[in-house]
């Protein structure tokens, strides 16, 4: 049996730096579940996007909020990162 993955959940989200949005978004496919933080630009059509992975044993924070700092920093530049 093939399964579709359905489309993402995206929460509401926080306003950050302006109008700058960030939120948690939800894929689900087969029953599993994979989490992640959508960063959003603010008055931006249609941005550029970056997709950002952890290593197998690392966190989405990583030292030193690497990763939270690094796809604010994008979105802040008009570049969309999950």
């Amino acid at each position: 049996m093939v399964h579709q993955p359905s489309a993402p959940d995206v929460g509401n989200g926080t306003e950050i730096e302006g109008d700058n949005m960030e939120r948690q978004i939800v894929f689900e496919n087969a029953g599993q579940k994979l989490y992640g933080m959508l960063h959003l630009p603010d008055r931006v059509d249609r941005p550029p996007a970056v997709a950002l992975f952890h290593g197998f044993t690392g966190t989405k924070i990583e030292p030193h909020r690497i990763f939270v700092k690094m796809a604010r920093e994008l979105m802040s530049n008009g570049i969309a990162a999950l």
